[in-house]
């Protein structure tokens, strides 16, 4: 009776499974009946029978699981006590400097932990935003609040420290005290985002700095002879694009001092322009300088000084004050001046922009003898030298005129500021002095093709799993000339959304990214696309590369031991008909591949037996994989291992089974007789039994689902028709069941039940059930009261455990009852539900 009882246990178990009538039950009762009385003749039940095991799975059953979510506290770094005081609020410490130049880099301090424990959340995102933050812009607006505001990001270390480097180059170029704000967005795998998420805030002193542009017609004059100047002030954010004057200045003079004399000339229209000679008996052979110079407190402007080269000097005079210095060369005799007629310089204080081997620069000038200034008369050969290098040459008209255009195709030639001059051949009987313009040049970056751990993108996709780190690694390099873009940043992102991941080059050019894969993403999305993306400087333009990734949620496993196949959470007693003895050797093998089939490879799959150790192997280009065992790993006779397969060290995708050793048998001589095993004499009766149970158990079988009652799933059962019945409470005590028994396909299948019930109760759409899961994601989605992604998450996990034939891993257990609980968050915060 005690193995009747048991199997009457076992039909209470999976009611939710097998819906039958009473004759029905009945008839299986008396089937299940004869099987007990077979087995109680044939093999008597052992003292430790599992019957024990299943009773103490039933009074687990009844616990409620308890989830816990942690709130996130950022502390500047070094002033984290252990301490049971909870603390959010960021130092003033954790920012250094705390004054700033606009436009200078300033690092920020910190330390992410749980306020309950005081431990450290390791590998969170933390960004750093600039004057501007709110929880509303990063939900609605994040691009214009991250283009705008923020200014650098980084990731936590083991502890929980962070330090990051930010630097305003191009966002809202704010003066005065400025709020710093450390942001962690949250994370889900840690609970509702809403419960976890935090920012903190600082502030900073800045000083907007006031930068003088001073340009002449020339750089050389001929004694007796004048030339223009021209001079304006402007604010540190300018651009060629958008040159920021200082209109304030209006009206007040700029001081030029020049050749001992000073000369106040008034800014009108943001420009003090003026002419200046050089005097007679000057004398000649000498760079004369010229310097501009404006005191700035004369505006009365806050937070504003001069062109000062530190924070340092804050505070005083030498903080007043816009210089600005350049040097004229006074000669006699034979001179050479010229101008750069294109490209047109972009304005004051700028040299004219050239692109190699793409911009056309055209020169224009005069060569004059020494005899008045009055040309030769005659035609002079003359060459363009760009940066020191013979460019191209060019013959003077008769009257010394002469004009050239060329394109720079130099790939030796850097970017940046480069010289050019124009001087006379030799061999001419002519020594003339010439002056020199500057052109900034400019070049175009390149993304060679990046690689992700270790493997190059062009060779293959590469493979990656939720949550999982990438190893990014590339160099950027000058599109024309091969040369290392140096201290470029760079970032990384997947799917052109969520987190940012960015450093800078290398002296080499080189940079590696560390970029993690999302924890959830669709399952039936078989690619995934990185974005790389590069911001320009001041001499580079930006460039980006994007490249595609195979992704996958599900590793499946195809393993046998020695030459028999293996069943997931099975017993395994015996292996090509013979029983497994302590001195067996076994050979374990497998396929793993995903969820589409295509095999994984180059990744780590663990065995470990209960009590005994582990073996790793590291699977090959198909995906194989091959570990032996034997008894010196130290078996037990009569006792049951199990056996757990792990995939990259991931628990989510384990496959367990268990297996029993048995001793090894001792053949006895007998006289004159053949030997005999020490088998018991009743195994023969055991194995006839065993038969007679499983042609039982299939008769069971074929007549429930002759009936159209038997449903079974992949793997696990499927919520029968009286789970629409149920309430709220009832559906998740099934849950929890289901969690136990592993069934986690009718768990998510449950989950779904419950957001059925939900939308029913509180949001009073009673149609729910009506409804397709698409539809009613729809009319959820159209209440605004419940995160969408949360919704769009039960609907794929839904249909992913209901139609697909794929195993089902805790892991999308976890992401469904994640976002059902999110939805019940939601709703229990929203005003609206009573």
């Amino acid at each position: 009776m005690t193995s009747l009882f048991r199997y009457r246990k076992i039909l209470v178990a999976l009611d939710l499974g097998i819906s039958v009538k009473p004759s029905q039950v009945r008839l299986i009762t008396i089937l299940l009946l004869l099987i007990s009385i077979t087995f109680i003749y044939l093999i008597p039940l052992t003292p430790n029978h599992t019957e024990t095991d299943f009773t103490t799975q039933l009074t687990t059953n009844d616990n409620q699981e308890v989830v816990t979510h942690l709130t996130a506290t950022i502390l500047a770094d070094g002033l984290k006590e252990k301490t049971s005081q909870k603390s959010d609020s960021l130092n003033p410490e954790s920012v250094s400097p705390t004054v700033i130049l606009r436009g200078r880099s300033f690092t920020v301090k910190g330390n992410l932990f749980d306020p309950d424990t005081l431990l450290g959340w390791p590998n969170e995102p933390i960004w750093i935003y600039w004057s501007y933050f709110t929880w509303i812009d990063l939900e609605t607006d994040r691009t214009n609040l991250d283009n705008n505001f923020k200014i650098g990001e980084g990731i936590t270390d083991s502890n929980g420290n962070f330090s990051i480097t930010c630097v305003d180059n191009d966002h809202s170029k704010r003066v005065g005290l400025v709020t710093v704000y450390a942001v962690f967005p949250g994370d889900p795998l840690l609970g509702p985002i809403e419960a976890n998420r935090i920012f903190t805030t600082d502030t900073i002193e800045c000083y907007a700095t006031v930068q003088m542009g001073m340009v002449t017609n020339t750089t050389i004059v001929r004694e007796g002879d004048s030339f223009s100047v021209v001079a304006g002030l402007l604010f540190d954010n300018s651009t060629v694009l958008d040159p920021q004057f200082v209109s304030p200045a209006n009206g007040h003079n700029i001081t030029f001092d020049w050749l001992g004399s000073l000369y106040n000339i008034t800014i009108i229209a943001d420009i003090a322009a003026t002419i200046l000679a050089v005097p007679m008996g000057t004398t000649i052979g000498f760079d004369y300088p010229l310097e501009g110079s404006f005191n700035i407190s004369t505006l009365g402007l806050a937070y504003t000084v001069g062109n000062i080269i530190t924070e340092a000097v804050l505070g005083t005079s030498a903080a007043d004050w816009c210089n600005v210095t350049t040097n004229i060369f006074v000669y006699t005799g034979a001179g050479l001046v010229f101008d750069i007629d294109e490209p047109v310089a972009p304005g004051i204080g700028f040299y004219p922009e050239v692109v190699r081997g793409n911009t056309t620069v055209t020169l224009s000038g005069v060569l004059s003898n020494s005899t008045g200034g009055s040309p030769f008369g005659y035609g002079v050969d003359l060459t363009v030298f760009v940066a020191g290098s013979s460019t191209i040459g060019v013959t003077t008209e008769n009257n010394g005129n002469f004009t050239i255009s060329f394109i720079i195709n130099a790939t030796s030639l850097p970017v940046g500021d480069n010289p050019i001059t124009v001087d006379v051949d030799t061999g001419q009987g002519i020594t003339a002095i010439t002056e020199t313009e500057y052109i900034t040049v400019l070049g175009n970056s390149t993304i060679f093709t990046p690689s992700v751990n270790g493997t190059s993108v062009l060779v293959e996709n590469p493979f990656a799993m939720p949550n999982e780190t990438l190893q990014i690694t590339g160099t950027i390099h000058d599109a024309f000339s091969s040369a290392a873009v140096v201290n470029m940043n760079i970032s990384a992102q997947w799917e052109g959304s969520g987190l940012v991941y960015e450093t800078y080059t290398s002296p080499t050019g080189a940079f590696l990214i560390s970029l993690l894969v999302p924890p959830t993403f669709n399952p039936t999305l078989r690619n995934g696309t990185i974005n790389l993306f590069s911001t320009s400087t001041q001499y580079y333009t930006p460039s980006n590369y994007s490249f595609l990734v195979d992704v996958f949620t599900e590793a499946l496993y195809t393993i046998t031991l020695n030459s028999t196949i293996v069943i997931d959470d099975s017993e395994i007693t015996r292996i090509g008909g013979e029983s497994i003895y302590i001195n067996s050797n076994l050979t374990f093998n497998g396929f793993v591949v995903d969820q589409f089939g295509r095999p994984i490879k180059s990744r780590t799959i663990t065995i470990s037996i209960s009590g005994l150790g582990s073996i790793g192997e590291t699977l090959n280009e198909s995906g194989y994989f091959s570990i032996a065992v034997n008894e010196t790993l130290g078996y037990a006779e009569n006792v049951s291992y199990t056996i757990t397969i792990t995939f990259d060290a991931d628990t989510s995708y384990d496959f367990n089974f268990d297996i029993k050793f048995l001793p090894v048998p001792v053949e006895t001589p007998t006289s004159g007789g053949p030997t005999t095993s020490t088998e018991p004499e009743g195994l023969d009766m055991a194995v006839i039994g065993v038969l007679i149970a499983m042609v039982s158990l299939i008769i069971i079988v074929s007549v429930v689902y002759a009936f159209g009652r038997f449903r079974k799933s992949k793997k696990g059962m499927l919520p029968g028709p009286d789970a629409e019945l149920m309430d709220l409470s009832s559906i998740m005590k099934q849950i929890a069941e289901a969690d136990k028994a592993k069934d986690y396909r009718r768990g998510i299948v449950l989950s779904f039940r419950a957001f059925e019930l939900v939308c029913m109760q509180s949001l009073r759409i009673l149609s729910a059930r009506d409804q397709s899961p698409r539809e009613l994601a729809r009319l959820v989605a159209s209440t605004n009261r419940i995160p969408v992604r949360d919704v769009t998450m039960l609907v794929m996990r839904y249909e992913e455990a209901r139609y697909s034939d794929h195993r089902i891993t805790k892991n999308q257990f976890n992401h469904s009852m994640q976002a059902l609980e999110n939805v019940q968050l939601a709703l229990k915060q929203d005003p609206k539900v009573t």
